[in-house]
Parts: structure tokens; C-alpha cells; sequence
């Protein structure tokens, strides 16, 4: 299953202006470099390499494959979701692939831990569970655990 990223608009709007400015500071640097052919072409690997960035940023998934969980950004991080002890709410703004700080907190292995922003926290952190019961989910995120047929929240 592939859950894609929760997009805050304020988050966004910063990225697309850092990425113009950028922009434009690299056409300005073209039209002033006269003679420097390298300095030519070391402006245009940077603002490939910004628009790789952007690509990426903006596809930023998650994917529950098997028993596996990876994470699709600027690289591919994979965790093994038996070694997931607990999922927590968090609006912690360190950095992490996530676009948004409504933002869940995966622990996992010895002492690791991970912020993602699932756009459908729900259907996501269902995935997880599923395949590995044993995931303690914080009493914050227990309105996302229904009973089977009763539409009440689950005790965790």
C-alpha cells in the first residue's frame, strides 16, 4: 500500500519560494558570468540538483510492502515493521521526511525513531498493525482505532 505525505500549505509555500529565489539567483549568476564556462556549468548541476530536491520532496510516499516499510524521499530508508514498538502523535519540527508537523513518531529497533506525515494516519498506522499486532499505539491516536462494527474508539 502506498500513503503519500500530508502537505501543510505553509510548509509548501516556503519550499517554492526558497526553490525561486534560488531560481533566480542562479539566472542572475548565468547573465553575470561572462567567461567561466565551469562556473556556468557548476550553476547549472546546482539548480539540478534543486529541482531533483523538489521531485523528491514533492513525491515524498510511504510504502507497507510485506513486512516491510519504506520510505520514499530524498533516499529510500526501509524498516523492518516487526522491529516497530510504538507509534505516537507528535508536532516535533525536526527535520524528517515529512511535509507537514501533524506528524506521527515511529519507534522502532534500539532506541530509532522516525516522524512521518501520512496524509491518512488512519489507513496508515491499520497497515502497520496489521501486520505487526504487537505495535503499541499512543492513547492520542486511539481515535483512529475503531472496534469492528461499533464505531467506538478501542482501548489501547
Amino acid at each position: 500500500m502506498v500513503f503519500y505525505s500530508k502537505f501543510d500549505r505553509w510548509l509548501m509555500v516556503m519550499n517554492i519560494i526558497v526553490l525561486l529565489a534560488a531560481a533566480l539567483g542562479i539566472g542572475v549568476s548565468l547573465l553575470a558570468i561572462q567567461e567561466a564556462l565551469w562556473l556556468r556549468l557548476v550553476v547549472v548541476v546546482v539548480l539540478l540538483l534543486a529541482m531533483y530536491f523538489c521531485f523528491r520532496v514533492f513525491t515524498l510516499r510511504y510504502i507497507v510492502q510485506d513486512d516491510t516499510l519504506s520510505i520514499m524521499f530524498l533516499y529510500e530508508e526501509k524498516i523492518n515493521i516487526y522491529s516497530i514498538t510504538s507509534i505516537r502523535a507528535t508536532n516535533d519540527i525536526i527535520s524528517s521526511p515529512a511535509m507537514s508537523t501533524d506528524r506521527i513518531e515511529i519507534s522502532f529497533g534500539e532506541k530509532k525513531s522516525i516522524l512521518l506525515s501520512p496524509k491518512d494516519k488512519k489507513a496508515f498506522i491499520d497497515a502497520l498493525v496489521a501486520i505487526n499486532q504487537h505495535i503499541e499505539v499512543d492513547v492520542n491516536l486511539s481515535y483512529m482505532k475503531r472496534g469492528k462494527d461499533d464505531g467506538v474508539p478501542s482501548e489501547t
